[in-house]
């Protein structure tokens, strides 16, 4: 079945196509009692109720029919308009229907002089069916789907799920608590009057449970069959983290060296390393990545780092280099600036099998012309800026290859267990010794004031604006305008523009002065967002900051403190905030722990943001909950761990239940 703009929780993942089983994973918009009918004398205006009598009238127009409805009780007056042809037989004279609907006050004018009560496009029934002994379940509008059709499918799908009986061992599911799938769903499409308590209390928790078990049980195959898979192995001397050490002009934290050795223990063996290193802004990631790809080199083999960004791949290089030189590699950076001589002669050591040194690039790296057939580790930096597809292609490029994918955004516990469950997981919770950021909130009318203080106190200024220059968006702060409007105004300030639609050379040169001060205040749009670093930067005054989210405001934030002095960050808001844009600045103003931010990013923008958006569309979780269900998750790894090979082998029939879409 095919549905356009059908809702997200009915749709599989591709191609906006349907399966029957997914209309089960509709959840009900409201029920509606047809189980015992109403006598007319005890209608109540507003309350919905099942109504049974003859008809002992009717007029109709070329629009609009009405009929009178009479029980022993009393009468009730019913109005179609724009009526089916075929509903004036329906409804003739003498016949018995019931009709579901709500009752309103009767009111003046129509075709038949009105009782105190009326029904007004009610939901006509037979009289001769027997009533049915659960309620009635109503859905939101899904596209190309009738009522009449969803609930046809749903109760196909609910007897096919009896059959198949509970995959899951009895025992299993009195330890968790838990009802079998299709008692479940029985529950929330079929429930009888006295069990509505019941959907909260036994069905949607049983629910979470299932759908959690599902993901996790998925992921958890793909992290066997990447675990079976081979690649060269790159052994750790003793001492090999000390050794490293040594060429670094700063002192490693605890967490480095504990991530060291997991990636070293990693790449050690002969399976191949898929492996998430993830922490707060400034938590030193790019070193251990770089002692993953010097374990590479040592080995005779080539290492890669992708980038999202020409300023971020060429500041990696920057810093990069000379430490491998003291190692006694070679690092060469592949970005689209690349001068055409220098990227012939790259891409032909790359592509011989005796040439071994590391390569930073950007998306330059996964082009058709690039061959590394001696690459064995590639590390993606901000993993959740690129696709799934581009990281598939950078990993092509090699036959085998370690994978070390790195995130500056911290992932609570429930995201990285429900969609990162098929990666080890390396975590960077202790920062290096830094300055301290002060959050400050100012309504935009003192923008200039802020300026001026900034300048009073000689602070080197990141000057954040959200567009590049003026358009639809009237009214915001575009960073073209800004940069002249603050030229105009402090004309002695040494002040350069950056963004996204620069060419890479004149972006590498603004950031080059600013970095060595010769530039005092950028002006930027959220290109500077991922991992750049200059030591001295003081201040980031971000314009329009209600708009941006609690993530990315404090990847922005995280520019600056970056040496041993304090940082300031400014926040400018226009006035007449929406509450949700009041919330995030209130978080990024109190919260300074990166886990935290990240948690409420989550619960307030969902899980786009944290593991990319193009990732993200893939699990669309129905009932799991990604913020609250750390309970849930717990117990579903905890029952996937008390199964057998067969037990796991029986649960092919309920992961195609669950993720049909991604099995595909």
């Amino acid at each position: 079945m095919a549905a356009r703009g059908a809702k997200p929780q009915a749709r599989a993942a591709r191609g906006g196509r349907l399966r029957p089983a997914d209309l089960l994973k509709l959840r009900p918009s409201h029920y509606e009692d047809e189980t015992r009918v109403t006598a007319i004398a005890d209608a109540e205006p507003g309350v919905p109720a099942l109504f049974e009598g003859i008809c002992e009238k009717q007029v109709a127009t070329y629009r609009v029919l009405e009929f009178v409805l009479a029980d022993d009780t009393g009468r009730l007056t019913v109005t179609f308009v724009r009526f089916n042809p075929g509903m004036r037989s329906a409804t003739a004279v003498g016949k018995r229907l019931r009709l579901f609907g709500q009752p309103q006050a009767g009111g003046r004018g129509g075709l038949l002089r009105r009782g105190p009560l009326r029904l007004v496009h009610p939901r006509l029934r037979g009289a001769e069916a027997p009533l049915p002994a659960h309620l009635t379940a109503r859905y939101p509008k899904v596209a190309g789907f009738s009522e009449a059709v969803i609930a046809r499918h749903v109760q196909r799908e609910l007897l096919r799920l009896r059959e198949l009986g509970d995959p899951l061992p009895p025992p299993l599911r009195r330890r968790s608590g838990t009802l079998p799938l299709a008692e479940s769903l029985r529950l929330l499409h079929r429930p009888q009057p006295h069990e509505l308590p019941l959907i909260e209390k036994r069905a949607l928790p049983s629910l979470k449970f299932d759908e959690w078990l599902a993901h996790i049980a998925f992921k958890q195959r793909q992290k066997s069959r990447i675990r079976h898979s081979e690649a060269p192995a790159l052994a750790a001397p003793a001492g090999a983290i000390d050794e490293f050490a040594k060429r670094l002009p700063f002192v490693l934290t605890a967490c480095q060296r504990g991530a060291m050795e997991e990636i070293a223990a990693d790449l050690g063996g002969s399976r191949a390393m898929r492996r998430l290193l993830h922490g707060d802004v400034g938590s030193g990631k790019t070193v251990v990545a770089a002692f993953a790809c010097w374990l590479a080199l040592r080995a005779g083999r080539q290492a890669a780092i992708m980038c999202p960004t020409v300023i971020l791949a060429s500041q990696h290089h920057r810093r990069l280099k000379p430490i491998f030189a003291a190692l006694g590699f070679e690092c060469h950076l592949l970005v689209s600036a690349t001068k055409a001589t220098e990227r012939r002669a790259l891409l032909q050591r790359l592509a011989t099998q005796q040439d071994c040194f590391l390569v930073i690039g950007t998306h330059s790296l996964v082009q058709d012309e690039v061959e590394m057939p001696l690459l064995s580790l590639a590390v993606i930096d901000e993993q959740q800026r690129f696709s799934v597809a581009q990281r598939k292609k950078l990993e092509s490029k090699a036959r085998v290859a370690h994978v070390l994918m790195m995130s500056a955004t911290p992932i609570p516990i429930t995201l990285e267990l429900g969609m990162l469950a098929h990666l080890d997981t390396s975590r960077l919770v202790e920062k290096p010794q830094r300055g301290a950021i002060r959050t400050l909130v100012f309504n935009a009318s003192r923008t200039d004031e802020v300026l001026r203080e900034i300048v009073r106190h000689q602070l080197q200024t990141y000057w954040i604006c959200p567009l590049i220059k003026q358009g639809a968006a009237a009214g915001l702060r575009a960073a073209e305008d800004e940069y002249e409007r603050i030229r105009a105004l402090l004309p002695g300030l040494p002040a350069a523009l950056i963004h996204g639609s620069m060419d890479s050379a004149r972006k590498l040169a603004a950031m080059n002065e600013f970095e060595t001060g010769a530039i005092r205040l950028l002006v930027a749009t959220t290109v500077v967002e991922v991992g750049i670093d200059a030591p001295e930067a003081d201040a980031i005054v971000i314009n329009h900051a209600e708009r941006l989210g609690l993530s990315q405001l404090h990847q922005l934030r995280g520019r600056v403190g970056r040496g041993s002095s304090k940082g300031f960050c400014a926040l400018l808001y226009d006035p007449g905030l929406a509450e949700q844009a009041v919330k995030r600045l209130r978080v990024i103003h109190a919260e300074s722990d990166g886990f935290a931010i990240a948690r409420e990013d989550l619960r307030l923008r969902g899980p786009g943001d944290l593991v990319g958006k193009r990732q993200s569309r893939a699990f669309k979780y129905v009932f799991a909950d990604l913020f609250r269900d750390a309970a849930a998750v717990e117990a579903a790894q905890k029952a996937l761990a008390g199964l057998d090979a067969q037990q796991l082998e029986a649960l092919q029939p309920w992961l195609d239940f669950w993720l049909g879409n991604l099995l595909a």
